[in-house]
C-alpha cells in the first residue's frame, strides 16, 4: 500500500526496517502513512529512532520541516553496513573501523607467535570479512586501508613466516605469494587497498540474475 500510494519515494524494507528517499514533502508523507497504517499489521515507527540523512546545504531546512517528528536530522550514517551521508563523514567513519582492524592485526600477529594456525584462522576467516563487507557495500574506499596492509606486512605476516629481521620488505615476493588462494599456495589475504574497487564492483554483479 505505501508503495502503490507513494511511489515517488524509495522504499527499501529490510525485515522490520524501513528506508524512505526522496524530497522532504514525500518522506513526511510516506511516513506519516506508515504511522497509520502500521500498527493495523503490529508495525508501530517511533520517529525519535528514525534518522534523516541530508546533504549538507539542507540541513538547517530539514531540521525546521521535521522538528516536530523529533527526526535525528544528520550529513551522514551508518546503514546496512554501509554508509550514507557527505564524503567529509563517510571519511571519519571508515577512518575509525580503519583503527580498529588495524588494532587487531598487530594483537593477532603477538598470538602468532605461539597459535600461528589459530591467529591466522581468525584473520583469514572474520576479520578479513569484515573489512571484506564493508568494501562491497561503500565504493571508492581502497585508499584507505593503507594501515591495515601496513600492519599486516610489518606485523602479521613477519611472525606467520617466523621472520626474525621484522617488517617485511615492499619488494618481498611472499607479501604477492600471500594475497594468492590457498588452492595456489597462498594465504588467501588479498591487497585489501587493491582488492577494494573489485569487491565493490562484485556487490551489484552477484545477484544479477535476480534484479
Amino acid at each position: 500500500q505505501l508503495k502503490r500510494e507513494h511511489s515517488d519515494v524509495e522504499q527499501p524494507w529490510y525485515a522490520d526496517d524501513t528506508a524512505g528517499a526522496g524530497k522532504f514533502k514525500g518522506i513526511r508523507r510516506h511516513f506519516e502513512k506508515l504511522r497509520d497504517v502500521g500498527p493495523r499489521f503490529g508495525y508501530f515507527p517511533e520517529p525519535s529512532k528514525s534518522i534523516l540523512i541530508v546533504a549538507k546545504h539542507n540541513f538547517e531546512q530539514a531540521t525546521r520541516e521535521f522538528a516536530d517528528l523529533g527526526f535525528k536530522v544528520v550529513l551522514g550514517h551508518r546503514y546496512l553496513g554501509g554508509y550514507i551521508g557527505e564524503k567529509e563523514e563517510l571519511d571519519e567513519w571508515i577512518q575509525e573501523k580503519v583503527d580498529g582492524w588495524t588494532r587487531v592485526v598487530t594483537a593477532l600477529a603477538s598470538a602468532a607467535e605461539r597459535h600461528p594456525q589459530t591467529a591466522y584462522a581468525g584473520l583469514q576467516r572474520s576479520l578479513q570479512q569484515q573489512w571484506q563487507f564493508v568494501q562491497r557495500v561503500v565504493p571508492h574506499i581502497g585508499d584507505k586501508f593503507t594501515d591495515v596492509e601496513k600492519a599486516l606486512f610489518e606485523t602479521f605476516l613477519p611472525a606467520q613466516f617466523k621472520d626474525t629481521l621484522g617488517s617485511l620488505d615492499d619488494d618481498d615476493p611472499r607479501l604477492e605469494l600471500a594475497c594468492l588462494p590457498v588452492k595456489h599456495a597462498g594465504l588467501a589475504l588479498p591487497n585489501s587497498v587493491k582488492s577494494a574497487a573489485e569487491n565493490y564492483q562484485a556487490s551489484p554483479l552477484a545477484p544479477a540474475h535476480v534484479t
